[in-house]
């Protein structure tokens, strides 16, 4: 494990535990953290936080679990002492009931529309905002919520050596640059998308 995933380890480490949860103390040895993605859209997300749970020492107390449709997965008999992590809950339906315990995992621009009445509920009544920019913490914390910064998580079976050497890179002589973005438009990403457009033209 290389100095910079160590540190990233115990960043998020401090996130989830001492800065997070506060004066509110569990006993972790008898914890089960369950990572709730909406879709596929946010499954590579879930599986890298699910990872890290992992290498935190949580192997058998996390549980991975995708999909919107039917019932809310914490509506069933025992979910209620499950400690969940909410991953793409602009794609949550309405009609369902929020988790009694449940961290947020925030990764919409505070400028975005998917921000809503109904997702800022949301957010105040999680144990805590985990927020995948920490330009954006200390908006929460203004607001008087607990938010801390938990780095977006790959699924570290893409950091395997053996992946790494599968992906092959075709090489072109005259390869153009391209620049994908992911996300919603906004005023300062087109300020950002018209000052690479200038420098590549």
């Amino acid at each position: 494990m290389t100095k910079k995933m160590e540190k990233g380890l115990d960043l998020l480490s401090r996130a989830m535990i001492e800065d997070t949860l506060g004066e509110q103390r569990y006993e972790y040895s008898k914890t089960y953290f369950a990572i709730w993605c909406a879709d596929g859209i946010f499954a590579e997300t879930g599986r890298g936080l699910a990872d890290i749970f992992g290498l935190l020492g949580w192997h058998d107390q996390v549980y991975l679990v995708q999909g919107n449709k039917g019932s809310a997965p914490w509506a069933v008999d025992g979910a209620e002492h499950v400690v969940w992590v909410l991953v793409g809950v602009t794609h949550m339906p309405s009609d369902w009931s929020m988790p009694r315990l449940y961290f947020l995992y925030q990764m919409e621009q505070l400028c975005s529309p998917w921000i809503t009445e109904e997702y800022i509920k949301v957010a105040m009544g999680a144990l805590s905002i985990w927020d995948f920019a920490p330009s954006h913490t200390e908006y929460w914390r203004k607001s008087g919520l607990s938010s801390v910064y938990v780095p977006l998580s790959i699924p570290l079976h893409w950091l395997a050596p053996n992946t790494i050497r599968n992906i092959q890179v075709k090489k072109k002589i005259h390869q153009k640059t391209d620049v994908l973005f992911f996300g919603s438009s906004n005023a300062r990403r087109r300020q950002i998308q018209e000052t690479l457009e200038a420098r590549l033209a």
